[in-house]
């Protein structure tokens, strides 16, 4: 199953009440030329086939999953640089895609062309910013899975 349609069942099974039309091709080209990236395959699959429309999107475990509009690469929060075991995030282009819990912490991804691509960091501390998933697959399966290991612990 690919993690999109795994989101979309996941969604589905719990009540989730996430739904709307998926990103076009279109809106998908504007957000890589406006932040100049590639994105990961299956994380473009994601928004081609089941990101959501309605705003603020919350599923059944607190993640609010970002609509393509709202996606960003803001490379600070609360004024401090967006790093990863020291490195400064921004080298591996990382775009902001979910929250958890009205912003306690938030999920991004690289897209930059560099070892790290694909890649999904949790944000929003930085003496706690760290890699939690491999891949978009990784970070689905275990938002579905495994929740508590996405988080700064």
């Amino acid at each position: 199953m690919k993690p999109y349609e795994a989101l979309i069942q996941f969604w589905s099974a719990t009540g989730a009440k996430i739904s709307g039309k998926p990103a076009s091709e279109a809106e998908i080209a504007k957000l890589e030329a406006h932040f100049d990236v590639r994105l990961p395959e299956d994380f473009r699959a994601y928004l081609l086939n089941a990101v959501p429309r309605l705003g603020e999107s919350m599923d059944d475990n607190l993640v609010t999953w970002w609509e393509i509009s709202r996606i960003a690469s803001d490379q600070t929060i609360d004024g401090q640089p967006i790093t990863v075991d020291g490195e400064t995030a921004n080298t591996h282009k990382y775009l902001i895609f979910a929250d958890y819990m009205i912003w306690s912490w938030a999920w991004a991804i690289a897209c930059g062309d560099t070892d790290q691509r694909g890649q999904i960091i949790v944000v929003g501390n930085p003496a706690r910013e760290r890699v939690v998933a491999t891949d978009f697959a990784n970070f689905v399966d275990l938002t579905i899975k495994d929740q508590d290991s996405l988080d700064w612990r």
